[in-house]
């Protein structure tokens, strides 16, 4: 259960929120971040891990790092549910490690983002995060890992795939839009991210 995952975590100290005030190339990012306890940032959900997740702690993980105060620690942690080799979904926790080049990854972040506020941009959270996974933590080929994330975006009789989202719809309609450009953005957002995590 949950109280074997975050035994340690949850008997650590709670700090002072962080409030955050970057400057990165164009950007301005502001805000404020929390739980963070003496030796880590954490985050967990009483559900099933989504790549939302991920990339929402990613982010904040981003920014604490970019801070870069002697009061606050540079690790990360994330906790939920995940499904298993024999599929039982199980408490599954992972780790995240300082990042020394933190605000150039926030950069190339941003830019996307931006990028995305002028054209539909070829990301698609759960398709993307599952591209990258399978080549990077099961050593699939791209081949195999396209066809991986081709199984998350396209509807089947017992799924609702990624494509069904109706702002997807009105972006791409029926084309396909997991092209090149598709895994190569999946890539510039999950890699540097699977560089720094570490189950626990």
């Amino acid at each position: 259960n949950l109280n074997r995952i975050l035994p340690r975590a949850k008997s650590e100290t709670i700090l002072e929120p962080l409030e955050v005030d970057l400057n990165i190339s164009d950007f301005r990012v502001t805000g404020r971040i929390n739980p963070i306890y003496s030796e880590r940032l954490l985050h967990y959900r009483y559900a099933q891990v989504k790549a939302r997740d991920r990339l929402r702690v990613w982010l904040y993980h981003l920014a604490l790092n970019s801070v870069m105060t002697d009061t606050y620690p540079r690790t990360s942690m994330l906790a939920g549910l995940e499904p298993d080799k024999s599929h039982e979904v199980v408490w599954a926790a992972w780790g995240y490690s300082p990042v020394e080049n933190s605000k150039a990854i926030l950069e190339i972040l941003l830019k996307k983002y931006w990028e995305g506020l002028m054209k539909p941009l070829h990301f698609f959270p759960d398709t993307s995060w599952t591209y990258v996974h399978a080549i990077r933590e099961k050593n699939k080929s791209e081949e195999d890992a396209c066809n991986s994330a081709r199984r998350i975006w396209e509807k089947t009789d017992y799924y609702r795939g990624e494509c069904e989202d109706p702002y997807y719809q009105l972006c791409f309609g029926n084309t396909d839009p997991l092209d090149l450009e598709f895994r190569r953005i999946a890539e510039q957002v999950f890699r540097p991210f699977l560089d720094h995590q570490k189950e626990i």
